[in-house]
């Protein structure tokens, strides 16, 4: 019988944490706003805003929300952003889709500030997630990994399965569990033989939409489970594995919908009953990853109001495996200063220093795992052997014997040992671009 893993629980902790981290901004000043913008008067979306208000009061930032008409223009709602961007109140600007079919969604949500779009779909915000670079991810993908974590500690060369490619949970979540060192197979509605590449998975994430679409055979022994569909169907519908889903907690708690008449039941993309008979660990419907949407986009806030303030984000909420030793940014530092520390110090070394008019940049950045180091020349004169002018940035080549080569080729051998592969010529001193 499968852990169910409780999704309320960690929201209300980490909200609990959000919180102590904004009374500590407030108490330097800085008070977190998230500003929610809705065009028209859809109950379920008209609910979910209200909520996110009260939460977002209650973990002491400043909520501010915008109501338009379904029949506003899009110009209107731009400008409603426009204004939002430059707000310094606002570190959290959230447009609840969908919009009506008059209004481009794209534009709008490209029109966000990128530090400010806590729903993480700016396109920018996107691409630097796909990437690996520092982003404001979306905030259900957020909550899934958090959970993940939470249940399995390290996630490294775990095979993760992610049904769904929708660009607000499927994609995002597949790029965040690859960035834990995850192996990610997306599978969606193409995908041949769906149900064994499901059993192939440690890690199991539905996200496609369709209620109780995976069953109990298609769940490896052992396996987590993330189920992330919302669906509202007819109780009459169910059956009485459906019911085990169904039957705990409100509605609003995870979509903010209320029922509209009839009797219905909220589930998953899982059927419930069946999976938790073979996996290790589950999340239910209601009350699994759909609290955990809310809390992360608190957090995304908190995050968002620290960047631009400049203030060191709280320990603790970063989605991202620490780094071995010896690499990542610290480590580069170190590097980077190593060599500026002893390039003066070679050049010391060589009998025509005083005609030597050197600027040495370097540079720390990735290609791959590469580091580069970008060594920049000027020489007063010309050099002894090579007859050459060097000028800033460009190559200086010099025969070998001359005291400028051996500096240079010292310098070389240098950078080579403490940044890996030497990817330019040794008598260069322009080099690894």
């Amino acid at each position: 019988m499968a852990t169910i893993i409780d999704g309320r629980a960690f929201a209300a902790d980490l909200r609990a944490r959000i919180g102590e981290a904004v009374a500590g901004l407030a108490a330097r000043g800085v008070q977190p706003g998230l500003a929610v913008a809705l065009v028209g008067d859809d109950p379920a979306s008209a609910v979910y805003v209200r909520n996110k208000g009260k939460q977002t009061r209650a973990a002491g930032m400043n909520s501010f929300e915008h109501k338009l008409p379904a029949d506003a223009g899009e110009d209107e709602l731009l400008a409603l952003v426009a204004r939002l961007n430059a707000d310094p109140q606002v570190h959290g600007i959230l447009v609840q889709l969908p919009l009506p079919a008059h209004i481009d969604e794209a534009k709008v949500i490209n029109a966000i500030r990128v530090d400010k779009d806590v729903d993480g779909f700016h396109f920018e915000n996107v691409g630097r997630l796909s990437v690996g670079a520092e982003a404001l991810p979306p905030c259900t993908p957020a909550g899934c990994l958090l959970l993940l974590r939470h249940q399995l500690g390290d996630l490294t060369g775990r095979h993760a399965v992610v049904i769904g490619r929708s660009n607000i949970v499927g994609k995002p979540v597949a790029q965040l569990l690859l960035r834990a060192h995850c192996t990610v197979t997306i599978a969606h509605s193409r995908t041949r033989d769906l149900p064994a590449v499901c059993r192939a998975a440690d890690i199991l994430v539905a996200a496609v939409g369709v209620p109780q679409l995976v069953k109990g055979d298609w769940v490896r022994p052992g396996a987590m489970v993330i189920d992330v569909g919302i669906n509202r169907v007819a109780a009459a519908d169910l059956d009485a594995a459906g019911d085990a889903a169904g039957t705990s907690g409100d509605a609003g708690a995870s979509d903010g919908a209320k029922p509209t008449g009839g009797a219905t039941r909220l589930v998953g993309d899982v059927d419930f009953a069946a999976a938790q008979q073979v996996a290790g660990a589950i999340t239910p419907v209601p009350g699994g990853v759909g609290p955990m949407t809310i809390a992360c986009l608190l957090r995304n806030t908190l995050l968002a109001a620290c960047r631009i303030h400049g203030v060191e984000a709280p320990a603790g909420l970063s989605l991202d495996v620490p780094r071995p030793a010896g690499r990542g940014p610290a480590a580069r530092s170190i590097q980077r200063r190593n060599i500026q520390r002893q390039l003066p110090n070679l050049l010391r070394r060589q009998r025509e220093r005083d005609r030597i008019h050197h600027r040495v940049d370097a540079r720390a950045g990735l290609v791959g795992e590469q580091l580069r180091l970008k060594v920049r020349g000027r020489l007063a004169g010309q050099a002894r052997e090579g007859r050459r002018n060097a000028m800033p940035g460009r190559a200086v080549t010099a025969h070998a014997g001359g005291d400028v080569v051996r500096f240079v080729a010292a310098a070389v051998d240098f950078a080579a040992g403490q940044c890996g592969r030497f990817l330019g010529r040794r008598d260069a001193a322009y080099f690894a671009v």
